[in-house]
């Protein structure tokens, strides 16, 4: 998803695990700009695309099969 304050509300996360990679923002600022928590199942990967454009990977932990 893009990174823009629209997009990361509608999410509706209160708690996910930040990892930050080519981002210009470090995982700080980033929790205190979208106020979340760490922790839970959810996994946000902030990173550019190919066209240098700041993306959003939003990833869900399963469980064991």
């Amino acid at each position: 998803i893009p990174y823009n304050k629209r997009s990361m509300k509608s999410l509706g996360l209160k708690k996910a695990n930040i990892t930050v990679r080519n981002f210009p923002e470090s995982v700080a600022t980033i929790r205190k700009k979208i106020h979340l928590r760490d922790g839970g199942t959810d996994y946000l990967f902030f990173t550019k695309n190919y066209e240098e454009k700041l993306i959003v990977v939003w990833c869900v932990k399963q469980g064991r099969l």
